[in-house]
């Protein structure tokens, strides 16, 4: 309240003057006479007696409680007008810091530009003619930052054959041009699009990701990498005007970008690309992607395109020819698989040269799709995708050290006439098959692994087939190797502790397999299982078939074709040989030490053949034949088994396919029970 000489009232002629307090006390209630304010400061708030109660309060009067919530709202409103002029001093001390930056941004950009452009003419190492390099950078300038860098990223084409391989040319060398002209690399030195930098320019430090020999992964920190991220548009830009594109460590960030490359022998290098999908056009023959990783995040923006929902990807190769990756790694992150893209695809006839790069938790690996297309990978690395790799009429090729793991399914899928090509290799750990093959593909596999996937090492179905040689399949969920209507040519390869069989071939015709010094050894079933209308017969190979230490039986046969005139079979829980349901077999080698018999035939329309064969030591007898099997047993060994050397049975139910038994030239000796043990009915034949 203010002082009554400083009331105002109307006038009557609408003006404002002083209220005399003489004035106003002729108009007061008589009374005792009221003290006079000397000051404008509200007079301290004296505590009045609460009213009785039902009383009804008087004006001048206040409750304790609502004088306290005053006092405590004046408190808090002064504490926020305090704060809002701290935020406004804040606030004007960052607006004059931008206009200091965004002027010294335009004085570097009015350098760069003033600066003359190199002559056509100039070699790239004539330091004489160009002593700033093509860089912008004095020769003291690029050896002392290049002896800030690691090993692995030392320029030159020494450098640039694999992490660690150093150079032995001078510190400040650059790359090699990609065309045939020398390009100018566009260097990311300071604040874009007008941002405001952080405080601390270490929090800005990008990590470059770079894929070693032997597949691992190391993290790279560039010590000239200190400048803030930049934004996916900031990169399109770059890429309508530069040709080389050098991130130094930063981070593009996006949020489901598709930027495209038009200009060839683009090069884009150290850095991360976050939230942006690049597609490479025909016209982007010999672009490079460069120590780049690229990760998809958490973007959830809907994985589709103008080339359709079949073919996202981060990486997109559209028809351009001498496409390369080194030592970048592809994440496609955690989502669901409609919302995660594939890491690379190359399609339309391009081709893409792929070197010490990784793709994991993507939609597939790699995808090479339509004719013609063409892709190499060497040194790479496909892990906890869907499939590691897969081809669908191209062709894919797969060499040095390269490793397909813990995918959802197989850790290489060929489709569709796809032709893939494999050579030290590994898939391992797959949720599907190591490899998968289907509608009329052609896989060849050398010096590779596949072991301990969750279904097949290899699974070949729909007319598809595959030459495998120096290869190993091992302790795979079901079969080492699954043919169905398909063929197969196997060689010097082993099939080891697998959970089922190490060879299954299904009982569908169109299936053949050809072996040669194959090894199925310790596999909890069959070493080998032929069932109708699969043939299968021996390799040009002077190394012998062994069929050893299986669950079940070495090799048996249902109705299926084999002609393996020298195997090993022994120590197998079934019989070395079975031949059953109307097959026909021909063997020949060692069948010995087996829990039940050395071979065994059973049913009418079987046909077993033993020729140069040796059958000792089994559990039960050297070559038994029962239910109207036609059995030969030629220029062979019977001996030491704990039943009878031969033996053959037969009822009267079994005709019109009466047992038959040709024996020629056996040497029957030693054998527990006996030489032989036929019964009458069965037709023997003896030479």
């Amino acid at each position: 309240m203010q002082p009554a000489e400083q009331r105002t009232t109307p006038a009557s002629s609408g003006s404002m003057r002083p209220r005399s307090f003489e004035g106003a006390r002729s108009r007061l209630v008589p009374g005792p006479k009221r003290p006079r304010i000397e000051h404008a400061a509200p007079a301290p708030f004296v505590a009045r007696p609460r009213a009785p109660p039902g009383a009804a309060a008087s004006a001048g009067n206040l409750d304790v409680a609502q004088a306290r919530e005053i006092v405590q709202l004046n408190a808090e409103k002064r504490a926020l007008e305090a704060r809002n002029e701290e935020l406004r001093a804040r606030l004007e001390s960052a607006h004059a810091e931008n206009e200091h930056l965004r002027a010294e941004k335009e004085g570097l950009q009015r350098q760069l530009a003033a600066r003359p452009e190199p002559a056509v003419d100039v070699e790239m190492d004539d330091d004489a003619s160009d002593p700033a390099g093509s860089s912008g950078r004095s020769p003291a300038q690029g050896a002392q930052r290049a002896a800030s860098l690691p090993p692995d990223f030392a320029d030159g084409p020494e450098g640039a054959e694999g992490v660690g391989g150093g150079s032995e040319e001078p510190a400040d060398a650059e790359e090699p041009p990609v065309g045939d002209e020398p390009a100018a690399v566009a260097e990311l030195d300071g604040p874009t699009d007008g941002e405001v930098p952080t405080a601390d320019p270490q929090d800005a430090l990008a990590l470059v990701p770079a894929v070693g020999g032997g597949g691992t992964q190391e993290a790279v920190t560039r010590p000239d990498a200190q400048a803030n991220d930049m934004t996916a548009a900031h990169l399109e830009r770059l890429l309508e005007s530069e040709q080389e594109i050098d991130l130094q460590g930063r981070t593009v960030r996006g949020s489901g970008n598709i930027l495209v490359v038009k200009n060839a022998r683009t090069v884009i290098k150290n850095g991360t690309l976050r939230g942006v999908r690049m597609v490479f056009t025909e016209e982007a023959q010999g672009s490079r992607l460069v120590r780049v990783k690229v990760e998809w995040g958490n973007t959830q923006a809907d994985c589709t395109d103008a080339a359709g929902p079949d073919h996202p990807a981060l990486v997109r190769v559209d028809g351009a020819k001498g496409f390369s990756m080194e030592y970048c790694c592809v994440d496609g992150g955690e989502g669901e698989n409609e919302k995660i893209p594939d890491g690379l695809v190359v399609c339309k006839s391009a081709d893409a040269a792929v070197h010490s790069c990784m793709f994991k938790r993507c939609l597939d690996g790699v995808f090479a799709d339509d004719k013609d297309t063409l892709v190499r990978l060497t040194a790479v690395i496909c892990t906890e995708n869907g499939n590691g790799a897969r081809a669908l009429e191209a062709r894919l090729e797969v060499y040095d050290r390269c490793t397909f793991s813990s995918n959802s399914q197989s850790g290489i899928f060929a489709g569709v006439r796809a032709q893939v090509d494999m050579r030290d290799a590994s898939c391992t750990k797959n949720k599907g098959c190591g490899v998968a093959a289907d509608n009329f593909a052609r896989v060849v596999v050398e010096d590779s692994d596949m072991t301990e996937n969750t279904c097949s090492g290899m699974f070949l179905v729909g007319n598809s087939s595959a030459s495998i040689t120096r290869s190993e399949f091992t302790g795979n969920g079901i079969h080492g190797i699954y043919v169905d209507t398909a063929k197969l040519a196997l060689t010097r390869s082993t099939l080891r502790g697998n959970t089922e069989c190490g060879i299954w071939s299904t009982g569908r015709p169109g299936s053949s397999i050809k072996l040669g010094g194959v090894k199925c050894v310790e596999n909890q079933q069959h070493g080998l299982a032929a069932m109708s209308g699969t043939e299968v017969v021996d390799g040009d190979c002077e190394e012998r078939n062994v069929f050893v230490n299986n669950g079940e039986d070495g090799i048996r046969a249902c109705g299926s074709e084999v002609l393996l005139p020298e195997v090993v079979c022994s120590g197998n829980g079934g019989s070395g040989v079975h031949a059953t349901r109307k097959a026909r077999v021909t063997v020949g080698g060692e069948m010995s030490t087996n829990k039940q018999h050395g071979a065994y035939a059973t049913g009418g329309e079987t046909e077993l053949v033993v020729d140069n064969g040796t059958c000792k030591g089994n559990g039960l007898c050297g070559v038994h034949v029962i239910n109207g099997a036609d059995t030969f047993v030629h220029n062979s060994t019977m001996c030491g088994n704990k039943q009878f050397g031969i033996q053959a049975k037969t009822t009267a139910s079994e005709a019109p396919w009466a047992t038959k038994l040709h024996i020629c030239h056996v040497r029957n000796c030693g054998n527990v029970m006996g030489a032989e043990n036929i019964a009458p009915h069965v037709d023997v034949h003896r030479e």
